[in-house]
């Protein structure tokens, strides 16, 4: 049975005021994460990414890892439909929401696996510019959207730059052959 999420008891914010190019924000390293998603990370569709798959229990090992590093085993949901309720459930309708409970929810084609859902939809928020960035003293949190061709959200990702960079870290060290 799947944990149910935790409630949120930050106040929301209009993340509309934290929209930037991913590759102009001025944080640190942030440009190499932004690189690696969008042109090198495995199972994207770029010429630079770095070849073949995993198996997919490999896969599911991975993306276990990265949910489990980040505090998300319970805060994700990969839906072949996404309803506009799915968004309410993860508290990640409208522009009005918290940037600091890490959550995501993702589109995910019938032909591919969780993990390659994830890398697809970063790829593409950074591709396009759905990146919001609120910096703070000792925290950036991060928004990431993507969209389908009819323009309707198909995955939305509350991230921070910490946990960016460890999912970073994460697949680079695996073997991807």
């Amino acid at each position: 049975m799947a944990k149910q999420r935790k409630k949120c008891t930050h106040s929301k914010e209009n993340i509309s005021q934290f929209i930037v190019s991913p590759l102009e924000t001025g944080i640190p390293d942030f440009v190499k994460l932004v690189n690696y998603f969008e042109y090198k990370a495995p199972m994207i569709d770029c010429v630079h990414s770095v070849g073949s798959e995993a198996s997919v229990d490999k896969q599911n090992e991975i993306l276990k890892k990265m949910l489990s590093e980040s505090d998300m085993v319970s805060n994700s949901k990969f839906l072949e439909r996404i309803q506009k309720n799915s968004m309410e459930l993860m508290g990640l309708d409208g522009p009005d929401m918290c940037m600091k409970c890490q959550r995501m929810l993702c589109k995910k084609r019938k032909d591919e696996t969780e993990l390659a859902s994830v890398l697809r939809h970063l790829r593409n928020g950074f591709a396009h510019g759905h990146t919001y960035v609120k910096r703070l003293k000792n925290q950036t949190y991060i928004v990431i959207e993507d969209f389908d061709k009819k323009k309707k959200c198909s995955a939305k990702i509350v991230i921070t730059k910490a946990i960016l960079n460890r999912w970073y870290k994460l697949i680079k060290e695996e073997n991807w052959d």
